[in-house]
């Protein structure tokens, strides 16, 4: 028994259509993988005798296609150095040496809107609410190379401060004119050495 389909060009049109959807969607990936250098600071804590304190270190995003992300905290990476800081935590502008290694994290990105939690463990989370400088579904994975931020609250009511991607503007001039010969902007961790 042999079987005749004919179809309108407009069901054929659908047809070819709903055929080509999971090859389309397929080939988007799950989620697109970002890096940056990260600090927060909360600088007023709902007890005078508490220090401030910040959270410093390479923050790393999976993001997914709905906006949604999960992220790691992880010490900042010295080219220059083969020891890493021992944790991400910093009281006193020095590293706690028995302070977490890692830290994990989540957030929503909307647009150009983000927030974030950082669970620092013990059930004290950092909550940031900030703007990023354009959409991440037109950036593509990587490296993010432009500055952004926003506020930032603790689970402990009255405890807030900021923050931020760490970047920085290096510019390369002639030193015998002076002209600018190169300008970019990047994300990195700067270390100055006094002597």
């Amino acid at each position: 028994m042999k079987l005749n389909v004919t179809l309108t060009p407009l069901a054929a049109c659908l047809v070819a259509g709903l055929t080509l959807i999971p090859t389309a969607s397929a080939q988007q990936p799950a989620t697109r993988h970002y890096t940056t250098k990260f600090e927060v600071s909360i600088t007023k804590r709902a007890n005078v005798l508490l220090p401030p304190y910040q959270v410093l270190g390479e923050l790393a995003m999976d993001v997914a296609s709905d906006g949604s992300f999960s992220c790691q905290i992880t010490p900042l990476i010295d080219p220059n150095s083969a020891d890493a800081p021992p944790s991400v935590l910093l009281m006193g502008g020095k590293f706690v040496a028995d302070g977490p290694t890692s830290l994990p994290c989540s957030g929503q990105i909307s647009g150009r809107l983000i927030g974030i939690t950082i669970d620092m463990g013990d059930d004290y989370k950092i909550f940031g609410t900030g703007v990023l400088p354009t959409d991440f579904t037109k950036l593509a994975p990587g490296a993010i190379t432009t500055p952004f931020g926003g506020t930032a609250a603790t689970s402990i009511p009255g405890e807030g401060g900021d923050w931020f991607t760490v970047c920085v503007t290096v510019t390369i001039t002639n030193p015998v004119t002076g002209s600018v010969i190169a300008q970019t902007r990047v994300c990195v961790s700067v270390t100055a050495t006094l002597n």
